[in-house]
């Protein structure tokens, strides 16, 4: 949500987000893209991530440890 609000914090920023707007042809006000934010339920969340795939996984070490 702040990633949104902060969007129109600079001028490139609210150009990237004009830009958006034509590309992909949705034109909306911030608050209604707050709205569209917010109303997304715990629900819709859990069914998108499991259909996520696994597709690599990385383990971070300090320098000179190993695993």
């Amino acid at each position: 949500m702040n990633q949104l609000w902060s969007s129109v914090d600079t001028a490139m920023g609210f150009v990237d987000l004009v830009y958006s707007e034509i590309i992909f042809g949705h034109h909306s006000s911030l608050l209604d893209g707050a709205e569209m934010i917010r109303s997304v339920t715990k629900e819709e969340v859990v069914q998108a991530a499991n259909k996520w795939e696994l597709d690599t996984i990385y383990f971070l070490t300090r320098e000179g440890e190993e695993e």
